[in-house]
């Protein structure tokens, strides 16, 4: 709980494809953009557009329709990104980071929480 500012919560890792949640958050915000069963991870990421290949790996597999890529552009909608990081462990020019983002709702601290979970 000392990574997590004393909130307990979760990212799961289950399948986009099947996960009621997503697919529920995706409809939901068809009718009002700020609606979403999840809370977000406190991060964002961060494109870094010359290592980019436009090669549309992270759009494929980001649940949550927050990134969208054609021929000549990368679009991030920073608003339905929740930081789950599957694009950016799915990036293979490693052009996409996370950051701790200050104006997302309740950040956590990755790095600490890994840090507290190895020392049980």
């Amino acid at each position: 709980k000392v990574a997590t500012g004393g909130i307990t919560g979760i990212i799961c890792n289950c399948c986009p494809k099947c996960c009621v949640e997503i697919e529920a958050t995706k409809l939901s915000r068809k009718i009002d953009p700020n609606i979403s069963q999840y809370a977000p991870s406190g991060y964002s990421v961060k494109h870094d557009p010359n290592l980019c290949t436009l090669c549309g790996h992270c759009e494929q597999v980001c649940p949550f329709e927050a990134i969208k890529v054609n021929e000549k552009s990368f679009s991030y909608d920073i608003h339905a990104c929740m930081g789950c990081e599957l694009c950016v462990e799915q990036c293979p020019a490693g052009a996409l980071t996370l950051y701790n983002d200050p104006n997302k709702l309740l950040p956590l601290d990755i790095e600490l929480l890994k840090t507290e979970l190895n020392k049980e």
